[in-house]
């Protein structure tokens, strides 16, 4: 089920992005980098981030038997003197052990 992410999300939210960079960024950048992300500084960001979003910046997340398995982050685009387009997608994660299963899509969607 996609529905918008709520503060109590947050943490869940954190782990989610940082296993996507250790999955899609092993090898690209330092090890010991992605090893020593931290969830609660994530953590403490999401609620930040969930708690100020409007109109202009939607999250939503994908959910599962009560578990955070997606995220997509979209609203108007950062770079405000293009006029080229009027959104944008600032942030797509996916469980990775359960990419190209349609969550993405759902998300996006």
């Amino acid at each position: 089920m996609v529905r918008k992410a709520r503060k109590e999300d947050s943490k869940d939210i954190s782990l989610l992005v940082i296993k996507g960079w250790q999955s899609a960024y092993k090898g690209l950048i330092d090890d010991n980098f992605l090893n020593n992300m931290s969830v609660e500084i994530g953590k403490e960001n999401w609620e930040r981030v969930i708690s100020s979003q409007n109109e202009d910046d939607n999250i939503f997340v994908y959910e599962e038997n009560n578990k955070i398995l997606g995220i997509i982050r979209f609203g108007i685009p950062e770079d405000k003197e293009n006029k080229k387009y009027n959104a944008e997608i600032h942030v797509l994660y996916v469980e990775p052990n359960l990419k190209r299963q349609g969550i993405g899509s759902k998300l996006f969607t």
